[in-house]
């Protein structure tokens, strides 16, 4: 190690489309402080999430690894084996004090991976003991909230407001824990991931910041044909609203780096574990291979090692994060993976240094496994071309990025010798990388598998997932009349201002859907005057 190795500063964000920052839409979205640290450092506006979902993206950072080893292909919880390496573990190791605040998404809850100091702020605590915002929010006399990040059963990706100010916020609050463990430890290197729930979904942002885009110009719908809904525009504009209020946290955090003389000495990395489509191409969420969902913004800075201003065209992703930062520590990568059994090594490389074994033209990702509940995907691309597999039809598409950057036109089975011969090429690069880097089974023949079912769930695509009903309060084991109370109080203040939806919006739930969404929502205490509104139905047909 150096003799003063810095000090590292991991900034994450959740569901973080890769454009919404205002350096890199002019300014169509309010960034300053990401703005301020990018024209520090350096942008990498080709980074990408390796599977873009929540949980198997915070293990990609985590261990450096992909799903041959974490065994993570969705959003599933999986305790990982034990032998694997995990960042701050190697960090705290090397004398490093590390925390981990706000959204971590481990299996058990409070497993530690290494870290000294856990302060979590999970999307669905199940216990008080178990999240420390939770805990704070009791304490603040706040206690008796429900949806402390939001309607979630109801509205997940529909317009709805915080019932906390921006003080009580949770992006408030992963800022000041975070500049309370630096404050702490500023007298040795430290490791802090400090991680925010914003702007994934429900984007419940505080009063303060809700009407920040009502009427103003948005970043445009790639693929819109026709004029936007008004529910759908005004969740765009609450979900940028939900980027400026992280961004006003994040800035009090790096100004409090400064007033304690430590930014020269600290490696910053700002990024995000997936994107959100966001509307594109008439979808939403995550867990797709476009270019909305598995790209992810990314900014480095350190001054001194990188330069102030740069932009970076290459390929990177949330593999090359523990790479990186056990180079900035002075820890030989090669003594890790050979401590730990892994012949091939790590599929990242260190972003400090482009001088790598890995070729930075070329970017893999995946999400999904071998059955019908969660069919896999690959993509493979490289500047120009973009090569999708479905594994659920056996479909394949092919991109021409540069001419075709919002991926309308797909060219797989198009009449045209280049292009036939691009698709075979990515897909043979595509195969290579499955085979090292991927999960069993996935290869037959040489020639990727077909599962025979659909490419995904077009439901879960819409505004309202099939999903999320069971996404009640899970911190509430036995609901009290006044709890049954306070859930339709808090129902009609999230709502009094921003309606979930037109009325009927929620209209691609199946009948057995919506009887296990209303067999829910009653046995808390939710009233058939909620259900009507939003189903257009009365819900005695559920009975």
């Amino acid at each position: 190690m150096p003799d003063k190795p810095p000090n590292i500063l991991l900034l994450t964000t959740d569901q973080h489309r890769f454009n919404a920052l205002g350096a890199l839409c002019q300014g169509l979205v309010q960034t300053p402080s990401l703005d301020r640290l990018a024209s520090q450092g350096c942008m990498w506006i080709n980074a990408h999430s390796p599977n873009p979902v929540c949980v198997a993206a915070r293990h990609h950072i985590l261990t450096g690894l992909g799903p041959s080893y974490h065994g993570l292909t969705h959003n599933v919880y999986r305790a990982l084996p034990p032998e694997l390496p995990v960042l701050p573990r190697i960090l705290s190791q090397y004398g490093y004090s590390t925390a981990g605040i706000g959204k971590m998404h481990f299996y058990p809850v409070r497993e530690h991976h290494g870290f000294h100091h856990l302060r979590l702020m999970e999307e669905i605590p199940g216990h008080i003991d178990d999240d420390e915002f939770l805990a704070y929010l009791r304490d603040a006399g706040l206690g008796h909230l429900l949806h402390i990040h939001g309607v979630r059963h109801l509205g997940y990706q529909l317009p709805q407001r915080s019932l906390l100010d921006a003080s009580h916020h949770g992006s408030a609050w992963v800022a000041r824990e975070s500049c309370r463990f630096i404050e702490a430890n500023r007298k040795r290197p430290w490791f802090l991931w400090a991680s925010w729930i914003a702007p994934h979904p429900p984007a419940n942002v505080s009063d303060a910041y809700a009407d920040l885009y009502q009427n103003r110009p948005l970043p445009a719908v790639a693929g819109l044909s026709g004029s936007e809904a008004p529910d759908f525009r005004r969740f765009r504009e609450l979900y940028f609203a939900a980027i400026t209020q992280a961004d006003h946290a994040i800035g009090q955090l790096l100004a409090h780096l400064e007033d304690l003389g430590l930014a020269r000495d600290t490696l910053v990395i700002f990024t995000s574990d997936h994107g959100e489509m966001a509307g594109d191409l008439g979808l939403w969420t995550k867990e797709l291979p476009y270019e909305a969902s598995v790209r992810v913004p990314m900014v480095l800075r350190w001054p001194g090692r990188i330069s102030a201003g740069t932009i970076q065209r290459r390929f990177a992703d949330l593999n090359d994060i523990l790479p990186t930062l056990l180079d900035a520590a002075g820890i030989d990568i090669r003594v890790i993976a050979q401590r730990h059994g892994l012949s091939c090594g790590f599929p990242g490389a260190s972003l400090l240094s482009l001088n790598s074994r890995r070729d930075r033209t070329l970017q893999y990702a995946q999400w999904g496994d071998l059955t019908t509940d969660n069919p896999r995907w690959i993509m493979m691309r490289n500047h120009k071309w973009k090569y999708i597999y479905w594994f659920g039809t056996g479909e394949e598409e092919l991109f021409d990025i540069r001419r075709d950057p919002h991926e309308t036109c797909n060219l797989a089975n198009a009449p045209n010798q280049a292009a036939a011969a691009r698709l075979r090429e990515l897909r043979q690069l595509a195969i290579t990388q499955e085979r090292r880097w991927g999960i069993p089974d996935t290869i037959v023949r040489g020639s990727f598998r077909r599962l025979g079912c659909a490419r995904f769930d077009a439901a879960a695509r819409a505004v309202s997932p099939t999903w999320i009903p069971r996404q009640w309060p899970a911190f509430i084991d036995r609901w009290s009349p006044e709890q049954s109370r306070q859930l339709q109080r808090e129902i009609d203040l999230v709502t009094a201002h921003e309606p979930l939806g037109s009325a009927g919006r929620i209209t691609h739930f199946s009948a057995a859907q919506r009887a296990i969404w209303w067999r829910l929502f009653k046995d808390r205490g939710g009233s058939a005057r909620f259900y009507r509104h939003l189903f257009m139905d009365s819900p005695a047909k559920n009975e």
